[in-house]
């Protein structure tokens, strides 16, 4: 491994990669001597911009086919992780809080033909060519007097528990594989432990020149209130940072940011299932959680 080697950063939606990219993002920005708004810029597989090529590699974020819009089965996700030529990071968090998380990115963000009120990313989202009922036919959601429910979005095959844990069971396997390396980094200890984790991300990219005073003004800058904050005002002039509808809270990429929010959101019978699939396939990064605590909400 050399500190030239590019680095991919691979997670499934909504398990906190636009939080990480603002993070990381500010950090390498100061660093570099670039603006703020510019920190989306320093992420693309061809290189970051000339001024920011001298501290960090190559990096890139993907989601490995598991978005809404690949439309793609468990079985059909990547397996062999041998072949990647680069170093990979892989962002993981607790699957229930991906589910419920995932499952309002589709109720509240996406919409389909005929359908308005999304915000820039999904206005360009190849769904807007399908119906609502069309997409739930193809990914096996039931509709429930024309709505998408929280149990059927966990159910479904495209899109539910088992598509989530299949992820994540296939990185378990594959991360050991890795001819360049990898790293698992899991979003709760981002929370809990920012410093350590983000000291982990730079060391294991090879991103020269930063400061811990540098990392802590990152720290601050992606903090929640703050990202909440930057989304407001379209800070960044980015559609994956700008709400779907001002003033509601659910539309907003930075809805909740909360470890364990899935208790307030699943029932007793969702957590269940969600655990059975989780045995199933082996409990690749999280072990399952007693549904004691989601009942009576």
């Amino acid at each position: 491994m050399s500190h030239r080697d590019p680095v991919l950063v691979a997670s499934y939606p909504k398990s906190g990669r636009t939080w990480l990219t603002v993070l990381l993002g500010k950090a390498i920005a100061d660093t570099c001597g670039l603006p703020d708004r510019d920190l989306f810029k320093l992420f693309k597989e061809s290189g970051p911009p000339r001024k920011a090529a001298k501290c960090m590699p190559a990096m890139w974020f993907s989601h490995d086919g598991t978005q809404f819009d690949a439309l793609m089965m468990p079985d059909d996700l990547k397996r062999d992780m041998s072949r990647y030529q680069s170093k990979v990071i892989v962002l993981v968090r607790e699957p229930k809080d991906v589910l419920v998380s995932h499952y309002f990115q589709l109720t509240q963000r996406r919409f389909f033909e005929g359908e308005t009120g999304a915000s820039a990313k999904e206005k360009h989202s190849a769904l807007k060519t399908m119906s609502r009922n069309d997409f739930c036919e193809r990914a096996g959601i039931r509709l429930q007097d024309g709505e998408i429910t929280m149990g059927a979005f966990l159910r479904s095959p495209m899109f539910g528990a088992r598509k989530v844990l299949t992820h994540q069971r296939n990185w378990a396997k594959g991360i050991p594989t890795l001819q360049l390396g990898g790293l698992l980094v899991r979003y709760e200890d981002l929370h809990e432990h920012p410093e350590r984790e983000l000291q982990r991300i730079v060391e294991f990219a090879h991103i020269r020149g930063m400061t811990p005073d540098v990392m802590q003004r990152a720290i601050e800058f992606a903090r929640f209130d703050s990202m909440r904050g930057l989304e407001e005002t379209s800070f960044f002039k980015n559609e994956r940072l700008e709400p779907g509808v001002k003033g509601k809270v659910e539309t907003y990429k930075t809805r909740r940011g909360k470890c364990g929010g899935w208790r307030d959101e699943l029932s007793p019978e969702d957590v269940a299932y969600v655990n059975q699939v989780s045995e199933e396939l082996g409990h690749p990064f999280y072990a399952p959680t007693s549904p004691i605590g989601a009942a009576g909400r």
